[in-house]
């Protein structure tokens, strides 16, 4: 009987953070995994595989999807598969359906590593003032870092906090760009940090997130071809009264870009649960 883990990925010291759930070396079919998915009622549930020693696979499900990749998920899996004592801090190696991802396993934190994912600049970004009612015309960028998100630059938190969130009217504009959510952001941190972003992905199922680490790749790599600026700290998850704080930095080698995007996590229980629940 496999057991399911919850957990909270990013918390900004003992609160907060974005549940997920994880089931660790589950043989198990879609069909049942999309079920265990819907009971867990998480945003993402990662089922982890051990390949080899210092490798590993992971597949994720929303209660309602399949998606490709999920980094707080993926953040919440290495950080209790080490606290378990089925794993020493180290470097792994992650195989996904987005890919393959870099995992640096500390004491107390875990780090993915992402290539440097493609960055498009949309050639009307109307529909977007329209849509978040902002002053002006923001720019808007498509940014694909294992899960495809249009990102949103806003000049004060304010835009952010009084932001109506109509679910259908993003997935139906997010549809018409091929993407799976919309992130809106600003430079106008709430506590000191350099971003503060919220994040909504209806399209598979999740109407806000509290903390996204994809999200912040693109960021991240978004924020360092602009100004070079190589280390960030986001906000967010603040208005769902979550608050979450998540650690990104900018790496340049002979091989290209690389975002190394993380944080810690927290158990909330663990459970065994019959491959029949849900």
């Amino acid at each position: 009987m496999p057991k399911l883990y919850r957990l909270a990925a990013f918390p900004r010291g003992d609160e907060g953070g974005n549940e997920a759930a994880m089931i660790f070396n589950g043989d198990l079919d879609e069909g049942t995994m999309q079920r265990i998915a819907h009971y867990a009622g998480y945003s993402e549930t990662a089922f982890v595989r051990v390949l080899a020693k210092d490798a590993f696979s992971a597949r994720f499900f929303t209660p309602t999807a399949e998606v490709d990749m999920c980094g707080h998920a993926t953040v919440a899996a290495f950080n209790a598969l080490r606290d378990e004592g089925r794993i020493p801090p180290g470097v792994y190696a992650l195989s996904t359906k987005a890919g393959p991802i870099r995992v640096l396993v500390g004491e107390k934190d875990v780090q993915l590593g992402f290539a440097q994912p493609v960055i498009e600049t949309l050639e009307d970004p109307s529909p977007f003032a329209r849509l978040l009612n902002v002053d002006g015309v923001p720019p808007v960028q498509r940014i694909d870092s294992g899960v495809c998100e249009l990102y949103v630059k806003v000049e004060r938190n304010e835009d952010l906090k009084r932001l109506h969130v109509d679910s259908r009217r993003i997935a139906e504009l997010l549809e018409s760009y091929d993407a799976s959510g919309l992130c809106v952001y600003t430079e106008d941190a709430l506590t000191g940090g350099d971003i503060f972003l919220r994040n909504f992905l209806p399209p598979i199922g999740i109407p806000e997130e509290s903390a996204t680490g994809t999200a912040c790749v693109s960021l991240a790599a978004s924020l360092h071809e602009k100004n070079g600026g190589r280390i960030f700290m986001f906000e967010q998850g603040d208005l769902m009264g979550k608050p979450s704080r998540i650690t990104a930095r900018v790496e340049n080698s002979a091989e290209g870009m690389r975002i190394y995007v993380g944080g810690t996590a927290r158990l909330i229980e663990k459970e065994d649960i019959s491959v029949q629940d849900g």
